[in-house]
């Protein structure tokens, strides 16, 4: 797991990574780059929103997220070849 040594990242949390022998890598909090995957991600969430709200101006933002959430959850990946729901939930 990559992340930003953010506040989340308590001993507690840290501990349950190691038990779960989930490694984890940091990224600079003031270099977002670094941390590609999920700049990747935030980047097709905010392409999605778009499309949505282009589809539908007098739609909210916060009021379509849950179906563009669901339709990345279950759109299976060209790299795994599985959704993120099924690695998630496996």
């Amino acid at each position: 797991m990559r992340c930003d040594r953010g506040s989340e990242l308590r001993a507690d949390f840290q501990q349950y990574m190691a038990e779960n022998s989930i490694k984890l890598q940091y990224c600079s909090v003031n270099y977002p780059q670094a941390n590609g995957q999920a700049e990747a991600a935030v980047k097709l969430l905010k392409h999605a929103l778009r499309q949505k709200i282009a589809e539908d101006p007098t739609i909210w933002w916060d009021l379509a997220l849950p179906s563009i959430l669901a339709g990345l959850r279950f759109s299976t990946s060209t790299t795994t070849g599985f959704t993120p729901a099924e690695i998630l939930y496996k």
